[in-house]
């Protein structure tokens, strides 16, 4: 199959760029997408790395079943033999598989929105208005994709506009759902981070596994997403 037939001039630079940092910046339907699947196949037919040597990570589980798809019909690579996937189920995998160097337990529920927000208002108790609890809500989240925990400096939380009382609600809020072997969608990525920062030898051994690693949609990414990504690209050049 020609890969490269169906792009343009630009798109063919960036899928046969194989080597080194890239940042495409294009706007919504100039073919990104298109690009980085192409690459991905492009880079099984060259040899240059094997399936599970490529970890491709996107934001939403459509765009992922849509990336592996695209790369199937373009390689025929059944995409189970490659990481592709939402940060999210990436950071899952890897907690099942690691999570207990940090005290994870393996068989760990995740809570999804409705979940949370439960939680969130047994920590609240009666007094509270929806507005409060969608902002406390919103506090903690931002709180977590700057990988702050309850215990980190007060300082990083002020200067992220995050009020001091929402530091007591977090903590209790962080525990109770520890305690229930629980983790929050925000949760998945942070500890992930704490894995890897506490794990140098782990982060080495995924860091080193993946020669490729390609994000979609990148300015949808909070900073412990474009942290995450550096630290997997870490050992590479």
């Amino acid at each position: 199959m020609d890969l490269l037939k169906l792009l343009d001039e630009d798109q063919k630079l960036i899928v046969k760029s194989t080597e080194g940092k890239y940042l495409v910046l294009a706007s919504a339907g100039s073919g990104k997408t298109r690009a980085l699947t192409t690459r991905i196949a492009y880079i099984l037919e060259q040899k240059l790395a094997s399936p599970q040597n490529i970890l491709a990570v996107t934001f939403t589980n459509k765009a992922a079943n849509e990336m592996k798809e695209r790369i199937y019909n373009l390689s025929l690579v059944l995409p189970k033999s490659m990481w592709i996937g939402t940060f999210h189920s990436i950071c899952v995998k890897i907690l099942v598989s690691n999570g207990s160097e940090i005290g994870i337990a393996k068989n760990f529920t995740i809570l999804d929105e409705e979940d949370k927000m439960k939680e969130l208002k047994k920590v609240l108790g009666k007094s509270y208005s929806q507005d409060d609890l969608y902002m406390y809500a919103s506090f903690i989240s931002r709180a977590k994709e700057h990988d702050l925990y309850p215990s980190s400096d007060p300082i990083k939380f002020k200067e992220l506009g995050i009020p001091e009382e929402v530091i007591d609600i977090y903590k209790e809020y962080h525990n109770n759902i520890r305690l229930m072997n629980s983790l929050d969608f925000d949760d998945l990525i942070m500890e992930t981070i704490r894995l890897f920062t506490i794990k140098r030898d782990l982060l080495k051994a995924y860091a080193t596994r993946f020669k490729y690693v390609l994000m979609d949609e990148c300015q949808d990414s909070a900073p412990s997403h474009q942290k995450l990504i550096l630290m997997l690209s870490s050992f590479h050049n």
